[in-house]
């Protein structure tokens, strides 16, 4: 979804990821999640569950995701130019916060053939 190619319905720039919530699993699972974002990061996810990533750094920013994605933690990445906040639960959702209704209607035709998209359908928290 993240792509340093500027045609791509969501340009990567710079961005900021936040696990907001892991441990809802078995515990080995749980740390097979956590171990590669600790090791990505270099500092425990329970004392730095945010993390800055530059505009150089497209695939490191790709490689956390897809592991918050994969392990089904509650985790937001929020994009610097402040067009889309994506959200992933652990209840295998995926939200698409988007700055205008144009974005958000390009970026619905774009995948609506993976996923399904409901538009005005995301958590309070989000809101």
């Amino acid at each position: 979804m993240l792509n340093d190619d500027l045609e791509h319905p969501i340009p990567f720039t710079q961005a900021l990821l936040w696990t907001h919530l892991w441990g809802i699993g078995s515990e080995e699972l749980d740390q097979m999640g956590v171990a590669p974002l600790e090791g990505m990061r270099g500092r425990p996810l329970a004392t730095h569950p945010g993390l800055l990533f530059e505009p150089t750094e497209c695939s490191a920013a790709q490689a956390n995701w897809a592991v918050t994605m994969i392990f089904e933690f509650d985790a937001s990445l929020v994009l610097a130019s402040g067009d889309f906040i994506l959200y992933a639960s652990h209840d295998s959702d995926l939200y698409v916060a988007c700055r205008s209704a144009e974005l958000r209607d390009g970026i619905a035709r774009e995948y609506a053939e993976f996923w399904p998209v409901r538009i005005g359908d995301c958590p309070a928290h989000m809101r």
